[in-house]
Parts: structure tokens; sequence; C-alpha cells
């Protein structure tokens, strides 16, 4: 499962639906979620206590780290993928984000279709000038798509069921 501005709701979804998972709970990403790493010019060390705001530095090995990770975890993704995104923003489809970088690495040789959760979203917006742009993109690599609002509290309701792929319930 990909995500973007979910992660909490992504977190306790996966951990409730043990046919999905996300990047966090791979060993990489488990050991890794919610620490923060960094260096210092001329020093060896690393820190993990007052790093600058490498959370938002493109080129920290923090964010570095996460965006590589991010793209091969896509980059093994198969058959049907589903994504939340934050419905609740403006434009829930960053083309800056780990989330788009998940979709370029994508291969519709082995993904049938990405199934997009708009989490506390609108219908319309499926049809969006913003998730055209995903939609562009996804058409482009020949793979499907399908978009649905679904409000949070019906996304902590979905169970899991063993014959339905990750996220079906929502669809």
């Amino acid at each position: 499962m990909l995500w973007s501005d979910t992660k909490d709701l992504v977190s306790q979804y996966t951990k409730n639906n043990p046919g999905c998972f996300n990047l966090e709970k791979t060993l990489l990403g488990f050991v890794l979620d919610g620490q923060s790493w960094c260096g210092k010019e001329g020093s060896k060390e690393t820190f993990t206590k007052l790093c600058p705001e490498s959370n938002g530095c493109e080129n920290s090995p923090y964010r570095s780290f996460w965006r590589k990770t991010s793209a091969q975890f896509a980059a093994h993704a198969c058959e049907e993928v589903t994504a939340m995104l934050n419905g609740g923003r403006k434009e829930p489809f960053d083309p800056n984000s780990c989330f788009a970088l998940e979709v370029e690495n994508l291969r519709s040789s082995v993904v049938s279709r990405l199934n997009v959760v708009l989490v506390d979203g609108k219908e319309s917006m499926c049809n969006s000038e913003n998730l055209q742009a995903l939609w562009v993109e996804l058409n482009k690599k020949g793979i499907n798509h399908n978009c649905k609002p679904a409000s949070t509290a019906d996304v902590k309701k979905c169970e899991w069921n063993k014959t339905n792929p990750c996220g079906v319930c929502l669809f």
C-alpha cells in the first residue's frame, strides 16, 4: 500500500488488514520509521539529535534514504496496488513527493491497477486537474486506475477479506 500524507491511517489500516503492507512494515522501514539522522560537515559521526530540518532538505541523507527506499518498494509492487491520498488537501497529488516517485517506479508489466482512495475527499476531486496529472502518468505507463473518496471512519471500518486484494473493501 502506498500513501501520501496519510501515514498514521495507513499504518493503522495495514495493522488491521494483514493482507496489506506498506513500506513501514518491511524490515528497513520498520527499523528506521520515525528515526532521524544527520551528519556534520567535516565529521564522520552520525547524529540522531539536534539535526537541522533534515526531513525538509531534499539532499539530506534522511530524505535520500526514504526516496530511494520508496522507489524500490514501488518497483516491487505487483497486481492491484492501493494508495491512500489525503483528500482534505487542495491538491492531494504532490508531484514532488515520495508517492510521485513511487508512481514513476511502478512497473506496468506486473501492476495491473492503482486504486486511489481519497481520504476525506469528494467524488469530484477524482476528476480534478491535480489528479489528472497522476492519471496521465499512469496512462503513459499503461496502468489502469480507479479513484474513490472514503471517510476516515470508512477506512477504519474496512475489514480484511482473505479472498480480496488489499484495499478492495474501499471500492
